[in-house]
């Protein structure tokens, strides 16, 4: 802007200085008196033109030198912004960088929390069980105050320190080396009146506990917190392996494999007739079919195995009396007056086997159809056991053992019982039947030994 303004100095000037020029002029031809006045105005004038073209000279020498400053500064300036720009691309790169990482910690941050977050859970978790089956130990070599400093931990469900670990650690490191032991100590049992008291107990690890007392051992249960004793009496084998295990140190000791539920629901000894009436109303047919069959069979052992097989005898006719199958059938063939032809006599030897096959042969196809018979109503029971089952379930549900266990029982009974009546009645079958077809096949032999014989006695005669 300063630049500007002496340049329009300058040319004011300059433009003066011609117009005077051309008035002095001008006024030489009007006033000739005037003349010296003019021509020293003249003089000054032109005193001024030089003083201004220094002026000028001196600002166009300044302009330029500070047009050259300018383009110095411009061209630093130039330089400045290329620099700073460079330098806006680095940052935004290490920006980007930074938020590219930003996110990659963030992710790792989230996955050491979520990892965190599992730890505590773990211990809090583990804690809690491992306090709430505290009674299962005797603690003797656990860390001091264990159970006190568990119960915090499980409580407050703070993150864990390195103490609480290792606290747990030692108590769970010390529960396992007590697992594999067997440890006699002093502990709070509750007896069946619910009255605590502290008992001598013997732990076989954390497996199972019993009572030792003056009046014999027992068995204990800890699945309500605490140890309890049950209403479960041992017998003399299971108090005798309590016995030793307590005085001489024996490691054989009677367990409860069904977590307590044995101990606390002993099983009660069942007659004959309620476990057949638990079969359901198929079971009877199954009993009758049973006892009609044992009658049979019976019958058919003393009826067989009573009768002797003779046919080598029989056919050297050394008998007086026929009280055999065979003799029968030799008397039958060589009777006196009939005909002593070879087809004559076979005729009268089938004739004599078909009148001894009937006796030999009863209730053995009735054996063979109970013994049929028998799995038949069993797998009706089995379905009727069934169908009552899913009744059952779309009555009240499946959440009751024991009513389901009723159309199981009805299933189970009577298939169990079938096949315990059509498995001996088969075996029967076949060994009557064995019986019976060896004492036909005697007499089959003694008839074709006696024809045989006769026709050879017959053919030498004819010689």
């Amino acid at each position: 802007m300063k630049n500007n303004s002496l340049l329009l100095i300058a040319a004011v000037s300059f433009f003066l200085g011609n117009f005077c020029q051309s008035a002095l002029a001008e006024s030489d031809a009007a006033s000739a008196g005037t003349a010296t006045k003019w021509m020293k105005a003249s003089s000054e004038i032109a005193r001024e033109q030089q003083l201004v073209r220094k002026d000028v000279s001196k600002v166009a020498n300044a302009i330029k030198e500070h047009r050259k400053a300018l383009t110095a500064d411009l061209k630093k300036v130039r330089t400045d912004v290329k620099q700073a720009k460079e330098r806006v691309k680095n940052l935004q790169d290490m920006l980007a960088k930074l938020r590219s990482r930003e996110g990659e910690l963030g992710k790792e941050l989230a996955e050491k929390k979520k990892e965190m977050g599992k730890i505590e859970t773990i211990v809090w978790d583990n804690a809690a069980l491992f306090l709430a089956d505290s009674h299962r130990y005797s603690g003797k070599a656990f860390p001091e105050g264990w159970q006190e400093k568990l119960a915090v931990i499980a409580r407050e469900r703070e993150f864990p320190t390195i103490d609480d670990i290792t606290l747990l650690l030692d108590s769970v490191t010390e529960a396992i080396e007590e697992s594999g032991s067997i440890t006699v100590n002093e502990s709070v049992v509750y007896g069946a009146d619910g009255i605590a008291s502290k008992k001598q107990v013997l732990r076989l690890g954390s497996f199972q506990s019993y009572l030792v007392n003056e009046l014999g051992p027992g068995f204990l249960d800890a699945k309500k917190g605490v140890l309890e004793a049950v209403a479960y009496l041992p017998n003399e084998t299971e108090k005798a392996l309590l016995n030793n295990a307590t005085e001489e140190g024996s490691t054989v000791l009677p367990l409860d494999f069904s977590g307590g539920s044995f101990l606390r629901n002993p099983p009660k000894e069942q007659k004959f007739i309620d476990k057949l009436k638990e079969g359901g109303v198929f079971i009877w047919p199954i009993l009758l079919i049973a006892l009609v069959g044992l009658l049979l069979i019976i019958e058919r052992l003393i009826s067989l195995f009573f009768i002797r097989i003779n046919g080598n005898e029989a056919a050297e006719l050394t008998f007086t009396t026929s009280t055999t199958p065979a003799e029968r059938v030799a008397a039958a063939v060589m009777a006196e007056g009939e005909s002593m032809h070879a087809e004559a006599m076979e005729a009268r030897m089938e004739k004599a086997i078909l009148g001894q096959l009937p006796p030999l042969e009863r209730f053995m196809q009735t054996i063979k159809v109970f013994a049929a018979v028998s799995p038949l109503l069993g797998l009706l029971g089995t379905v009727s056991g069934i169908v009552q089952t899913f009744r059952i379930i779309t009555a009240y549900g499946n959440g009751d053992p024991k009513l389901l266990s009723i159309g199981i029982s009805e299933a189970l009974l009577t298939t169990q019982l079938d096949l315990l009546v059509a498995i001996p009645l088969l075996l029967c079958h076949h060994f009557l039947d064995r019986r019976s077809t060896a004492i036909i096949t005697d007499m089959e032999y003694t008839g074709m030994a006696l024809i045989t014989r006769h026709a050879v006695e017959l053919g030498g005669k004819d010689e």
